[in-house]
């Protein structure tokens, strides 16, 4: 294998995983869910087969498995209702954000009451109060933001990789132009005036 190809199809893999985040944003948080789900129906179906399997050959097999039913359930749940999951998780993390934005004004304004303290420590609160009530007003778009960021810092890394490679690639060349200057300088006989030397 040629020693450029390997970072080459690491770059296109980066690459690609970027640009599949960005362009299917929305979907990643559901198939993600839908994911976790069949996780757990089969962490859950395992349980259950195991103690009927016990049960059959008449080994202790210890109470019914009722996590194991649970957790097929939520599975199953999670798999067939992944975008209210994700609508929901959205609604009750912005309700958090925005109680703890609330709670951190508060306790700045309190704070400054007794000492002064500049704007910009309002900055932070405020920002988690507006990204708080755009999230409960959207709750699909909330959901893609991380994956859109991941996305973005795949472009950049496969942007980054490819630049280093280049250059890598350049210095390498240079190295081996140098190193072959060097062998035919020195393949030159070495004459020496013996007049000059005495």
């Amino acid at each position: 294998m040629k020693d450029w190809l390997y970072p080459l199809i690491r770059i296109v893999c980066i690459l690609l995983t970027g640009v599949l985040f960005i362009v299917y944003r929305d979907t990643w948080a559901n198939l993600l869910v839908i994911l976790i789900g069949a996780l757990f129906a089969v962490y859950g179906l395992v349980a259950v087969i195991a103690y009927f399997v016990r049960k059959s050959r008449k080994e202790p097999a210890g109470f019914v498995p009722v996590l194991g039913f649970g957790c097929v359930l939520l599975g199953l749940v999670l798999m067939l209702k992944s975008k209210s999951f994700v609508q929901t998780f959205v609604y009750v993390a912005a309700a958090l954000l925005i109680i703890l934005a609330i709670s951190h004004i508060v306790r700045l304004v309190m704070l400054h009451r007794h000492v002064k303290l500049s704007g910009w420590f309002f900055l932070a609160p405020a920002v988690a109060l507006v990204l708080a009530a755009l999230a409960l007003w959207n709750p699909m778009k909330a959901a893609a933001i991380p994956f859109v960021l991941t996305g973005v810092g795949c472009i950049i890394s496969a942007v980054s990789d490819t630049l280093g490679f280049v250059l890598f690639r350049r210095r390498q060349k240079l190295l081996k132009e140098q190193a072959e200057s060097l062998e035919e300088e020195s393949e030159e006989p070495i004459t020496i005036n013996i007049d000059n030397a005495q």
